[in-house]
């Protein structure tokens, strides 16, 4: 059982936007800090295309248990509106709740710039601008890609702290604005995984030439490019499967090029998945992780942190990783997986070397498991948090 910490008295914010009902990383933080704050207030505001109901969300938790609940009708109108009218409701859920933070995590700029304007009412203490993705060109309209990133600075100069999930956020922020003068401290707080929590096969009890891509089914993600190339994997090794797991807007599509290339026997289509756990079981039997991204200088990849890909490691899966996200040549130094450029032969190689190749497999494997240890949920936020706190008890 994990014990509290020192924190007990830490009341803290949470604010993000979601597509999914499923948490994501702010559900895990929510779930470590309630193991040690006094009070967490746990705000959603879906995105206008979320897969949910739409109403904004604020859930507020004493020592872990749930004791109130507001929330909000939902928004109608163009994209602009849900996000101004976001920062209105992050407000109004504070003036409900009549609680002072201590400390605020807004996850993306505008939850942050909430947060600031709550510290400037009074209501929080300090400020965390906490960053899972960024990328130079966010929007095609000039303007809106300008604002986007006016107030991601300005969140970067006027809050307490920030988390990025890659140093490289911050290198992107620096190549854009030239200096960042007055940026507050960064820490590098990356995605994580329940080490803990999964359970890990004995190579015996796994399917030794099953593939797994977990994720969502868009262009950026490269399905469409492995499915391509699985016919070569499928000539030397005969019973190679590929499990994808996930949906999105290309899931019919890639159906439909599976079944148009002669492949679909061999490539099984598991949908959405809600189930944090089940989807941990079906990695777990496979043993390959596949995270073929786009080449595409304009994707969040390429500064992000991919979770999946800590979710391949901690199951005991090898990982074949295209040279997009910083994380791949860290995987491929640690014999943990292999890093490739986008090129046919390097996924086809890459793949069937892994699969047939058992001595190396399985060292591969120990590596795969020893490196995910590092980024366990609970490691990451003890560590980001415990380093925030000492900065801003030294302040």
């Amino acid at each position: 059982m994990i014990e509290r910490s020192d924190w007990t008295d830490l009341r803290v914010a949470i604010a993000k936007h979601a597509y999914t009902v499923a948490g994501g990383l702010e559900q895990e933080l929510l779930d470590y800090l309630n193991l040690r704050s006094a009070r967490v207030l746990y705000i959603v505001h879906p995105f206008p295309q979320a897969r949910m109901p739409l109403n904004s969300v604020m859930r507020v938790f004493d020592q872990g248990e749930r004791v109130r609940e507001f929330k909000t009708p939902a928004p109608r109108g163009p994209a602009i509106v849900f996000y101004l009218l976001d920062i209105l409701f992050t407000i109004y859920f504070f003036l409900r709740a009549r609680t002072r933070i201590d400390l605020f995590i807004g996850v993306d700029n505008l939850n942050a710039f909430a947060g600031l304007l709550l510290r400037r009412m009074g209501w929080v203490k300090t400020v965390v601008f906490y960053t899972i993705d960024y990328v130079p060109q966010r929007f095609e309209n000039r303007a809106l890609n300008h604002i986007y990133h006016w107030i991601d600075k300005f969140c970067c100069d006027h809050a307490n702290y920030i988390w990025n999930v890659s140093a490289a956020m911050m290198e992107a922020r620096r190549a854009k604005w030239l200096a960042l003068d007055g940026c507050a401290p960064s820490l590098v707080v990356p995605l994580g995984c329940n080490f803990e929590r999964i359970g890990r096969l004995p190579v015996a009890q796994i399917y030794r030439h099953d593939v797994a891509f977990l994720g969502d089914l868009a262009p950026e993600q490269g399905v469409d490019w492995l499915l391509e190339n699985w016919r070569a994997v499928r000539a030397r090794v005969p019973d190679a499967r590929l499990i994808v797991i996930g949906g999105g807007a290309q899931e019919d599509a890639l159906k439909q090029q599976a079944n148009r290339l002669g492949i679909a026997s061999s490539v099984q289509f598991s949908g959405f998945i809600v189930d944090d756990i089940e989807v941990e079981q079906m990695l777990a039997h496979c043993a390959v992780g596949v995270a073929p991204y786009a080449a595409d200088a304009t994707s969040f990849k390429y500064y992000a942190d991919p979770g999946k890909v800590k979710l391949y490691l901690a199951a005991g899966l090898p990982v074949v990783i295209t040279n997009v996200p910083p994380v791949a040549q860290v995987i491929h130094q640690a014999d943990a997986g292999f890093a490739i450029d986008h090129d046919d032969s390097e996924l086809t190689e890459a793949i069937v070397t892994l699969l047939t190749q058992d001595e190396l497999y399985e060292r591969y494997r120990a590596n795969a498991i020893q490196f995910a240890a590092r980024f366990s949920w609970h490691r990451i936020f003890g560590e980001a948090l415990s380093q925030t706190l000492a900065l801003d008890a030294a302040r």
